[in-house]
Parts: C-alpha cells; sequence; structure tokens
C-alpha cells in the first residue's frame, strides 16, 4: 500500500484529492459504455478511486468548497509526484505523523498519526445471467428454452460498488437493466451484457446466445405393404416420423386402442392391433416438453376413448392379423460331450432353425453371453472362446412377432489333453534317451480337461497305435522310439510326444591287468596258479556299450566286498579274486581271478 507522510503542519489543513471524469462513449449495440475513471464517495463517506487514475494532492485551509488550493509538491520524490499513482488494490493510505489537537494546537500524546483512507478500485464487476421460469435443453452447446423465460440479470462488485448494468438483445441499442427480462416470442436471440462500477471500471461485455421454442412438432404416419385400399400384406408395419425446426423432437408415442402409451423405436408392426379392429393414437413430444396433439389412424371401435384434443382424422382398414410367433430350436452337430456341462469343440456346428406357419420367419437373432440378441443368424456357428457359453436366440416373423428367448448352456473346451511317460523300475536317463531293463515298466499318465480324457494312443516303432490301458515293458534290446498322444471327449487331440528308449540287458565286460610280469606257476590240489613277485599291482576295470557308468567291487578270499583301485599290498600266499561289474541298470558280471604271491 502507498503511505504518504506530511510534515507536521502549523496550521490547519485539507488534502484533496483531483481526479476528473467524463462520459466519452455512446449505448450503442455494438460498443459498451466508455467512461474515464472518477472519484466515487458512498453514503457512509469512504472515497473509491479508479487505481490507474493519476493524483494531484492539493491543500486548503478552509473545508469550503470554494477556498482556495495550492499543489502540493515532492521535493523528495519529485519523479513519482504530480501525478502519483496508488499501487495497492483496494485499501491505501495517506498519513501525516503526529496528531495536533485542533484546540491546543499540541501534539497529541500518546503520539499518532494522521490517516485519510483512500480505496483503490481497478477490478470491474463481474455480471451473470439468469435464464428461468420456463423448461431448459442444452444439445451441442446450443440452449433452447420454451414460453415465459426470465432472464435475471446479477451484477457484483468487490469495492466500490456497482453503479449500472446494462444489456443488448439481437443487436438492440443497449439498455439500463432495471428489472427482469420477459421473452414471449419464438426465434433464436443473443443477449450482451455488463456492468460499470462506480469509479468508471466496465465490464467487458458478455454473450449469451440461447433459442425460444413453445411450438409442438408435427407428425405423420406411413403404411407400408399397404395392398389395396382395404387390404394390407401380414409384414404391414406403420413407420412413424416426426419433425421440430427449433429443439427437435425428443420422442414420438403410440397408444393401441386403450392399452399402455408406449414410446416409438421402430415401426409398428399392423398385427398388434388385433383381429377384427384396431387403432393406433400417436404423438410427438420436442425437447422442451411441447405436447402434439393427438392423431389417430386405423378402424375406430365405439369403446376408443378420444380427448377433445385429439384430431378424429382416421384411416379404416380390414387386415389378417398374424399374432404367432415362429418356433425355434437349436443344434448341434460335430463333437459334442453330455457330462457335468454339455460340452462342444470348436469345430461344433451350431444350428438355430425356426418355423412359422403363417407370416413366415424373417429373421433368427441371437447373441452369446447376454441378451441383447444383436446379431442375425446367417449360418452355423462355430464358438471358439474357450469355457462355459451362454447362447441366447429368438426368431421373428415377418410381422414382427418374437418368440420368447431360449437359452442354450454349452461349454466350449478347446484343451487336449496333456499326457507323460513315467518309467517305474530301472531306469536311467541320458542325454535325450531313458535307459532300461526289459523288466522295467512305463506307464502313460494323463491330465484332466473339461470334457475330461477318452483315450490314450501309443506305439512303439513301427507298430499300429494300440489303446492305452496298463503299464508295459519291452522286452526287445535295443533302442526303441514310443509315441504317444492323448485324446478327449471332443476328440481334441494332443500333438504326438516321442520318448526315446533303450533296452539294455547286457552286463559290463570286466577288464584286469598286472602292472608287473609273471615269475611262474604252481598246480595247487589240481588248480594252476601263476606267480607274481609282491611288489605287484593289479588293475580292474570295465567296458559297457550301453547304458554305461560301470561300478566295480570285489572280494579277495571270501572276505568283504571292496571297491578301492588298483589293489597292491599283496602278501605271500595264494589268491582268489571275485569281481564284480555294474551298469547304470544294475546288470552286472562277475569274474574271479586265481594267482600266487611270492617274494
Amino acid at each position: 500500500m502507498k503511505i504518504i507522510h506530511l510534515a507536521k503542519m502549523s496550521i490547519r489543513m485539507v488534502v484533496l484529492i483531483s481526479v476528473y471524469c467524463l462520459l466519452i462513449g455512446s449505448l450503442s449495440a455494438q460498443e459498451p459504455l466508455k467512461l474515464e475513471g472518477r472519484v466515487y464517495v458512498n453514503a457512509e463517506g469512504r472515497t473509491y478511486i479508479q487505481k490507474v487514475l493519476p493524483v494531484y494532492l492539493r491543500i486548503a485551509t478552509s473545508p469550503d468548497s470554494d477556498s482556495k488550493t495550492y499543489l502540493l509538491r515532492s521535493e523528495v520524490t519529485k519523479a513519482y509526484s504530480n501525478p502519483m499513482y496508488f499501487d495497492t488494490e483496494g485499501y491505501n493510505t495517506i498519513r501525516s505523523p503526529s496528531a495536533v489537537d485542533s484546540i491546543s494546537k499540541k501534539t497529541v500524546y500518546p503520539m499518532q498519526d494522521i490517516i485519510y483512507e483512500v480505496y483503490a478500485d481497478g477490478y470491474p464487476p463481474k455480471t451473470r445471467a439468469k435464464f428461468t421460469g420456463t423448461n431448459y435443453y442444452s444439445k451441442n452447446g446450443n440452449k433452447y428454452f420454451g414460453s415465459d423465460l426470465e432472464i435475471i440479470i446479477n451484477a457484483v462488485d468487490g469495492l466500490s460498488g456497482i453503479d449500472k448494468t446494462y444489456y443488448s438483445v439481437n443487436g438492440e441499442n443497449y439498455k439500463q437493466y432495471s428489472q427482469s427480462i420477459l421473452k414471449k416470442n419464438e426465434g433464436e436471440f443473443k443477449l450482451k451484457y455488463y456492468s460499470v462500477d462506480n469509479v468508471g471500471n466496465v465490464e467487458e461485455p458478455k454473450e449469451e446466445a440461447f433459442s425460444i421454442d413453445f411450438s409442438a412438432p408435427e407428425t405423420q404416419y406411413e403404411i407400408k405393404g399397404l395392398l389395396s385400399e382395404n387390404f394390407v400384406s401380414p409384414d404391414a408395419k406403420i413407420i412413424l416420423s416426426s419433425k421440430d425446426d427449433i429443439s427437435g423432437v425428443k420422442s414420438i408415442y403410440y397408444q393401441i386402442n386403450n392399452g399402455t402409451v408406449m414410446k416409438y423405436y421402430s415401426p409398428i408392426p399392423v398385427k398388434v392391433l388385433g383381429n377384427e379392429s384396431g387403432s393406433i393414437s400417436f404423438y410427438a413430444i420436442d425437447n422442451l416438453g411441447n405436447k402434439e396433439k393427438k392423431k389417430v389412424i386405423g378402424s375406430l371401435p365405439s369403446e376408443l376413448e378420444l380427448d377433445e384434443n385429439t384430431d378424429n382424422e382416421n384411416m379404416v382398414f380390414k387386415f389378417y392379423v398374424d399374432n404367432k410367433p415362429p418356433e425355434v430350436s437349436l443344434g448341434i452337430e460335430g463333437d459334442t460331450y453330455k457330462g457335468k456341462f454339455f460340452y462342444v469343440s470348436a469345430e461344433s456346428e451350431i444350428k438355430i432353425t425356426a418355423e412359422d406357419d403363417k407370416s413366415g420367419v424373417d429373421k433368427i437373432k441371437y447373441s452369446i453371453n447376454n441378451s441383447s440378441l444383436s446379431e442375425v443368424y446367417i449360418k452355423p456357428l462355430k464358438i471358439n472362446n474357450a469355457g462355459l457359453q451362454f447362447i441366447h436366440y429368438a426368431s421373428v416373423d415377418f410381422v414382427g412377432n418374437t418368440s420368447p428367448i431360449k437359452i442354450e448352456k454349452v461349454f466350449v473346451d478347446l484343451t487336449a489333453p496333456v499326457t507323460k511317460i513315467i518309467f517305474s523300475g530301472l531306469n536311467f536317463f541320458n542325454r535325450d534317451t531313458m535307459y532300461i531293463t526289459e523288466d522295467t515298466e512305463f506307464s502313460i499318465n494323463y491330465s484332466e480337461t473339461e470334457s475330461g480324457i477318452n483315450k490314450v494312443y501309443y506305439k512303439i516303432d513301427e507298430e499300429e497305435f494300440k489303446e492305452y490301458s496298463s503299464p508295459i515293458k519291452i522286452k526287445k534290446a535295443g533302442f526303441h522310439s514310443i509315441t504317444y498322444y492323448g485324446s478327449d471327449n471332443l476328440n481334441n487331440q494332443e500333438k504326438q510326444k516321442v520318448q526315446g528308449a533303450f533296452v539294455d540287458n547286457k552286463p559290463p565286460v570286466i577288464h584286469y591287468h598286472f602292472n608287473v610280469a609273471p615269475i611262474g606257476s604252481k598246480n595247487v590240489r589240481e588248480e594252476d596258479y601263476t606267480i607274481y613277485p609282491g611288489n605287484t599291482i593289479l588293475y580292474l576295470g570295465a567296458t559297457d556299450y550301453e547304458s554305461g557308468g560301470e561300478r566295480i567291487e570285489y572280494t579277495i578270499n571270501g572276505g568283504t566286498v571292496k571297491t578301492e583301485l588298483p589293489i597292491n599290498n599283496f602278501k605271500t600266499g595264494n589268491y582268489v579274486i571275485e569281481i564284480s561289474a555294474f551298469d547304470e541298470l544294475k546288470n552286472n558280471q562277475t569274474k574271479n581271478l586265481k594267482f600266487s604271491i611270492e617274494k
């Protein structure tokens, strides 16, 4: 806020703020009122000034308006005075330090400033128009109102307050707003309005475009399928159309005889009127609620209730009525299975048929997993989505009779079984081949599918496929190829799998050698012994040409089983060494070695 300190003065002074205002505009429709800023003093004596105005301070020694005044000049802040400007919106002060008693002319204690308040106002008012008293509708940014529209314009200003509000309709000259605006005629309108505050701040004009509509729509009818003056075809339909030039048609309504009033969406089959006689009354309402007078077509039974505003023009005609909907049914061809659900495959074809012995079947409608019946059946269906599916279907004849919606529940199973070979007994897997013996069994396990497993098939080598039922052994030695797959109750077949299996019934071949040559031989109880010196070392080995993984163990002269190799530290004496070799499948060979040690 700007604070101006005046030096102590020995004579009584009055500080005047001088500003000037001048009306320079006119109230034309295109240009709002243009004002120069001004000073305004309200009823409570509060002083307001337009914030952008220049300010000059003058001093006088009398309160009389015609007394002589003197323009104050600043020596210290010459560059910012004459004129000076208020820098703060709202409350500003002009001060003189140390108040002096007006009678004693002495400084008042405790000391206090003399303060002159000035309120700077640089913001224009804010004005809004309120539309009331009638119906309202909006579409695509366009506003529509009914009859007896009342427009109330309100303005607010936070400081000096509202001086006047002006408005213009459809390019007319601006008028001063004093009371609500009433519009009673139809058409398109453009309202402009703005307000001016008490210090001359002028608001930018606001604009509101709107239309007034109190005329009802106009509805026409058309009968499709008229064969002659008094007869209609079984598929005859009544088509209603309506027009409204301003707010637009909201809905068309119709009533069959004295039945329930219904909203019109699509052509009305003539068959709904009844077998002998009947009538349809109809009218439209626009988006503002303007209602058309009721119109009636068809034959007019004596009990038909007509109100006084009904247009009694009518068209009497005879007709044949088909009120019976078609019979519709659903069948499935291809792989199916009845279990917990009715299971079908992706290749199963769902066929929907309908029969109508009168006007005939127009269409079959269906939807999957909702009741919208949004699809028209043309050819057999295949469903590619897995899981439980709800097929809703119905049929429509040529006069619009629709059968009750039926629902068929099917479970689409797209998943083939997953099988796996399990070997029990001696087996050894190396790389991609399973090594087994002639006594090893293999079984084929499978995972359950939605519709359930049907059969598992297998073949060994080039045999024909067989149905698997129990564990199997392969007796013939050598490599074999086991091919297998599973099939569920919908004939979803697993991709064939192949497992290599090598039947190994041969034991390893045992090898041995001494690290030194024999030094002689001898016969003990009719058995020949080769003699080796005391530092002899015996090496043992084995070779397996199939599953491999040889393991060697031995006993010396019937002692405990040992596996440490090589064998050394022999003492003098005769030896019988029993050597056994095993492959990964425990096929084994045993060999006895006799020799003597002499030192």
